[in-house]
């Protein structure tokens, strides 16, 4: 019997794959070229868990990282909204990961000067 080895490749596995090369990616320096992966690994996220997931939460946060790292800020912050709102009602506000969003969109708006924004996020 023949077996199609791509049937063993799912979707999960693809996800999974996805984020691994972001990260390495984003650890080299390669923030373009991560992009595309990430936005992947986002819609895959999104279509598998759900919109509302922690896992979309977490490619959020990775393609906001990107564009922050490119100075693309417009980008970058809906994407980290959006993340910090998904992990506060799914994993609440004490949550460690909650707390990294809260993190980074602070650190987002440090770098654009909006200081009251900080204080108030």
């Amino acid at each position: 019997m023949k077996y199609d080895c791509s049937s063993l490749f799912t979707e999960k596995d693809e996800y999974q794959h996805l984020i691994e090369k972001v990260i390495a990616l984003y650890q080299q320096g390669k923030f373009q070229e991560a992009i595309p992966m990430a936005k992947k690994a986002l819609s895959i996220a999104e279509k598998r868990f759900g919109p509302d997931h922690p896992d979309a939460a977490q490619s959020l946060n990775n393609l906001a990282e990107l564009y922050r790292l490119q100075g693309r800020y417009d980008k970058a912050e809906p994407l980290y909204k959006r993340a910090l709102g998904i992990r506060e009602k799914t994993l609440g506000p004490d949550h460690p990961d909650t707390a990294t969003s809260l993190s980074n969109l602070a650190a987002l708006y440090h770098l654009q000067g909006r200081y009251a924004e900080q204080a108030v996020s």
